[in-house]
């Protein structure tokens, strides 16, 4: 099957969602498809370990500023879209962000339809969304309903789409992948010792790039709290722009035992979630966030905030603690009962392993194209 990807975001921007079409990308052509990503960011394929093709796009400069859907940057990106799926003729689209690609590709109608995917800051009600931003939301409304299925990568994401459509049938659950082999396989690289981490620290680690949604202030300042009880605590946080944070360690007192990078390979990313002893997702706002599943297929223990995405993975006790956004005292008490029991971070651990490989990039792609296959529109959301 010919299969074009259309996203509005792509590496070699760093993201969670960029990170997911890259992978899905390559689970796909690794079964034998002919994959495109036609994208906004580059012509040819910036991951060396990519199996598909490139298509660029091009915004108009301003687009960001003044709104994706107005005159003329709207017109401006569909012509560029539509020239792509026109060289590419696929037999499939997959959309990604339902605003703004879930809007092109309603403009532009594709013969074969397309399935669109919203992955958070497209239609959460946030200030910092593009549903709040640019005040689209009929614009989202359009893109759900021109789409032949609207993938939910979580419940509530599936819940969010009821609130903008009135067809439910339309909604197929299918969650973010892991890369098992990447993730499981033990990484040959020292990055306590590349980092100047001592060995017998409890090491905490978050990974994602510094962002209000993230809230790296409330896991920074919960970290100053476990250190009263906890003193060889480290916390890792590793991202694009988490070096701004450093004014908040120093606020917090806690600058010595905080390590802020950025820049870290792929490899020395794995090798951090392999060598931390539980990871922290402190957010207080996310669709699914990747980097929980990537520290559940390294086998480690998670604390993570009860949003969208973490609800759907963890299981109280069981897996991982969950504690409630922006409560750092309960953040704080979550990880210092991981840190003081380590036969409860192996059985969590297991656990994690266990779950994620229900989570593989190649199972999950291929839900996608079981719906595509079958012309199907199943509400499997509920």
């Amino acid at each position: 099957m010919k299969i074009a990807l259309v996203t509005s975001s792509f590496l070699p921007q760093v993201g969670g969602a960029e990170y997911a079409v890259h992978y899905l990308a390559n689970a796909w052509s690794r079964q034998g498809h002919e994959v495109w990503v036609i994208n906004s960011n580059t012509e040819v394929p910036t991951h060396p370990e990519a199996l598909y093709k490139t298509l660029k796009y091009t915004f108009l400069r301003g687009t960001t500023r003044y709104g994706f859907h107005k005159f003329p940057f709207c017109q401006y990106a569909v012509r560029g879209i539509k020239k792509c799926l026109d060289k590419v003729r696929p037999e499939y689209i997959s959309g990604y962000f339902v605003y703004p690609t879930g809007y092109y590709l309603s403009l532009i109608k594709p013969r074969v339809g397309y399935d669109i995917a919203a992955l958070g800051s497209d239609i959460t009600k946030n200030p910092w969304s593009y549903r709040i931003r640019y005040n689209c939301q009929r614009h989202i409304q359009k893109a759900l309903e021109g789409a032949n299925r609207c993938i939910a990568i979580s419940d509530h994401a599936a819940e969010l789409y009821k609130e903008l459509i009135g067809d439910a049938r339309k909604i197929i659950k299918i969650p973010y992948g892991v890369d098992i082999g990447r993730f499981s396989k033990k990484v040959e690289v020292d990055i306590r010792g590349k980092l100047n981490i001592d060995k017998d620290s409890f090491l905490i680690l978050s990974v994602g790039r510094n962002h209000e949604a993230k809230d790296y202030k409330t896991g920074i300042r919960a970290f100053s709290l476990l250190l009263k009880q906890c003193p060889d605590a480290v916390y890792l946080l590793v991202g694009r722009d988490v070096r701004k944070l450093q004014a908040v360690a120093d606020e917090y007192g806690v600058s010595d035992q905080v390590v802020l990078q950025e820049g870290l390979a792929e490899d020395e990313v794995a090798a951090a979630y392999q060598q931390s002893d539980v990871f922290l997702s402190c957010s207080r706002q996310e669709m699914f966030p990747l980097v929980t599943i990537e520290a559940m297929a390294c086998g480690r223990p998670i604390v993570v905030t009860n949003i969208s995405g973490n609800q759907d993975l963890v299981v109280q006790g069981k897996n991982g603690f969950i504690a409630e956004p922006g409560d750092y005292q309960e953040m704080s008490e979550c990880l210092l009962r991981v840190a003081k029991d380590s036969e409860l971070r192996s059985l969590m651990g297991t656990e994690n392993r266990r779950i994620s490989q229900d989570y593989d990039w190649d199972t999950i792609s291929r839900k996608y194209l079981i719906y595509a296959e079958n012309g199907g529109m199943i509400n499997t959301a509920n």
